[in-house]
C-alpha cells in the first residue's frame, strides 16, 4: 500500500518510480478515501509518501519512501 495525500508534493514522483520499477500497490489517499484516515491510524502513518508491505503470513513492515527506495535499490 502507498499512503498518499491529494496535497503531497513527494507523492506523484512515488508513484512514477513504483510504476517504472513494475511494483504493485494499492494507493490510500489519507485525505479522502472513505477509510483513508483509518488505515493510516492502524499503521501508525506519520508523513507520506509512505509504503506498507504486507506479506503472505499478513506481517506488515512500514518504510518511509526514502528508504523503501534505497532497499530497491541495493536489491
Amino acid at each position: 500500500m502507498l499512503f498518499t495525500t491529494t496535497m503531497c508534493s513527494k507523492c506523484p514522483a512515488a508513484k512514477q518510480y513504483l510504476a517504472e520499477k513494475g511494483i504493485e500497490y494499492i494507493t490510500i489517499e489519507v485525505d479522502t478515501a472513505i477509510d483513508g484516515t483509518v488505515l493510516a491510524t492502524e499503521y501508525e502513518i506519520q508523513e507520506v509518501p509512505t509504503i506498507v508491505e504486507i506479506d503472505e503470513n499478513k506481517n506488515s513492515c512500514t518504510w518511509s519512501f526514502k528508504d523503501y527506495k534505497k532497499k530497491i535499490e541495493n536489491e
